[in-house]
């Protein structure tokens, strides 16, 4: 698991250096940034990897009350940091609901419903609950693509949702509820199902060759919030050195 979500990450912060390059210094650096098959269809999948990954991990973990609120706490120091820097910059940079917000809610949605099946006796020949994650996934999903073809509202009080006004302010980063809790559901399902003795599918072998040859994503997926924090300035500052050095800009 921690390969794999450090793998989703790496892809993020590729895109986030392409997204900079573009919007960020203006520069008419990689197009197909703002083309329909890479938004609808190239993004997509790094962020389906990435969600998929943090639904399975919580059938792993022990407290997700903790681990939700973690999460809560980060996202608002990163709604808050963009606010400083819009604010500074003169420019719409705005982060009021991205993918730590809804890997929060969807955490703390995934413990509350943990903790109500403390409360109901389960057959273990019917695996009902499990698949009940995946129908809730796939309602969600659904719902997910109606909001994305519903008209704009007057009010942003359900952005989180995916529902906005046409004069929503510009933002930096963002990731509605629906449909992405969608694949947050459907991962927990699969976590539920294939790791329910909290241990890897794969053998001792291929363990082994990950450990070693997968060191740096191993870390980032352990890590995750430490480097999303980190990331962009790191970023920023690399691209506005070379950039400058070589004259791109002033």
């Amino acid at each position: 698991m921690d390969f794999f979500r450090g793998l989703g990450f790496v892809l993020m912060f590729m895109q986030h250096t392409v997204f900079d390059l573009r919007h960020v210094f203006g520069l008419d650096f990689f197009p197909f940034q703002d083309t329909v098959w890479f938004m609808d269809w190239i993004r997509p999948v790094i962020l389906v990897l990435i969600l998929l990954v943090s639904g399975i991990s919580c059938t792993f973990s022990r407290n997700n009350f903790k681990r939700a609120g973690q999460t809560a706490l980060y996202a608002l120091g990163v709604t808050l940091a963009f606010e400083l820097i819009s604010y500074f910059l003169q420019m719409e940079m705005h982060v009021y609901f991205n993918v730590f917000h809804l890997v929060a809610v969807s955490v703390f949605f995934y413990a509350l419903l943990a903790k109500a099946e403390d409360h109901i006796p389960q057959d273990p020949r019917k695996d009902w609950r499990s698949l009940l994650l995946f129908i809730l996934g796939a309602i969600v999903l659904y719902l997910g693509t109606a909001a994305a073809k519903s008209p704009y509202l007057s009010h942003n009080h359900l952005l989180f949702l995916g529902l906005y006004s046409r004069d929503v302010p510009s933002m930096a980063d963002y990731l509605p509820m629906f449909p992405w809790f969608g694949m947050f559901l459907i991962g927990a399902g699969i976590g539920r199902i294939f790791y329910r003795t909290r241990r890897t599918l794969l053998s001792e072998k291929q363990v082994s060759r990950l450990a070693k040859w997968g060191r740096p994503l191993n870390f980032i997926g352990r890590h995750p919030l430490l480097i999303y924090a980190v990331h962009q300035p790191i970023i920023l500052g690399i691209l506005w050195l070379i950039l400058t050095l070589t004259g791109v800009i002033g």
